[in-house]
């Protein structure tokens, strides 16, 4: 939450570098949240057969990015029965482990629970 001068003077108008800082860094972690939803929404249907597959668990993705970092839950599917070869990790997982994104800048880091 964005604390603002009750009494705002000429110098204190707008936003101090600290509030807008806070304000990107809440912004930012709002929308990597809803990212991250619809990305996983659209694998969790079965490529093979089309149905939804059940959830397995949910593991934490660690996203770092210029405005700070956010913590999101990344959905694991189970097997769908149609293709038991299938990796039961969620596919978003494993794209955003791998997918470099600038030079150490909005890189997901995998954690182990």
């Amino acid at each position: 939450m964005l604390e603002l001068d009750s009494q705002p003077g000429i110098e204190t108008l707008g936003l101090s570098l600290a509030n807008g800082k806070a304000a990107l860094a809440q912004l930012q972690a709002r929308i990597v949240t809803r990212q991250v939803e619809l990305m996983s929404a659209s694998q969790r249907r079965c490529e093979l057969c089309g149905l939804n597959r059940d959830l397995k668990d949910y593991h934490d993705v660690h996203y770092r990015s210029l405005f700070g970092g956010v913590v999101v839950r990344v959905p694991r599917w189970q097997r769908c029965a149609c293709s038991p070869e299938f990796d039961t990790d969620s596919a978003l997982c494993l794209s955003l482990a791998t997918e470099p994104v600038g030079k150490g800048v909005g890189n997901p880091v995998p954690v182990a629970q």
